[in-house]
């Protein structure tokens, strides 16, 4: 009787350690290539790897639109936000960033019969075509000195669309993302140019939301080692990222 009642007491203690431990909800919601595409994607597979590598952390993996994580965010939820940056979201949200996690070179992207350089973008007075919502490092510091004009399109598609229509002078974008769309749009191939330099590097990271100190350690851990992956080497392969 004595050994079934110890048992009961450790089933009911482990059931209560599962019952409070925290779940993380890892947000995907960054929706063009590589990071999201019909078959999985970039963030989808760097959650698998870092769910298999942190088995003592509870997480949920979440597709979601930026609408919905902005709601989450509101609610107090604990989230992981892979590949993000914090000036994309309200500065005044605590979040605690990890170290980065890929470091992309961000580039120019024009008309082939108006090919415009680093240089130009700086110096001459154009149109930027840019997604609604979204900031974008250098490019909002010469909109706000009126250096440049900008027009804010719904999606990636429809900037390129109207780079292709010479509606705007150029956009900005990572070099595996730019080669991915002209494989999703053949009309695009042939007609568009990326410059040679980049305009600037996104440092991107994983910002938690709401995580417990024990478990933001173990998952700032796995960024740190993340540069050591073969499976990560693999997954940035996959996904034609250097």
């Amino acid at each position: 009787m004595h050994v079934r009642h110890l048992l009961l007491t450790v089933w009911a203690f482990l059931a209560s350690q599962s019952a409070n431990a925290q779940q993380i909800i890892i947000a995907d919601y960054i929706i063009f290539p590589p990071y999201q595409q019909a078959d999985n994607g970039l963030t989808a597979d760097f959650s698998a790897l870092l769910t298999k590598k942190l088995t003592s952390v509870s997480f949920e993996y979440q597709r979601m639109t930026k609408s919905r994580l902005r709601v989450l965010i509101e609610q107090d939820v604990p989230l992981l936000i892979p590949f993000s940056q914090t000036y994309w979201f309200n500065p005044t949200t605590p979040f605690n960033v990890s170290q980065t996690t890929l470091r992309e070179a961000v580039h120019v992207v024009s008309h082939k019969s108006r090919p415009i350089t680093v240089e130009d973008v700086k110096q001459k007075n154009l149109m930027f075509l840019g997604r609604d919502g979204y900031n974008y490092k250098v490019i909002d510091d010469l909109v706000e000195t009126e250096r440049i004009k900008r027009y804010s399109c719904d999606s990636n598609d429809l900037c390129l669309t109207m780079l292709l229509a010479k509606r705007g002078d150029f956009l900005v974008m990572a070099k595996a993302t730019y080669y991915q769309y002209l494989e999703q749009i053949p009309n695009l191939k042939g007609k568009l140019t990326i410059s040679k330099r980049p305009l600037y590097f996104d440092h991107r990271a994983m910002l938690g939301l709401n995580i417990t100190h024990a478990d933001w350690v173990k998952i700032n851990q796995f960024a740190n080692e993340l540069s050591l992956s073969a499976e990560w080497q693999t997954i940035k392969s996959k996904h034609n990222i250097d």
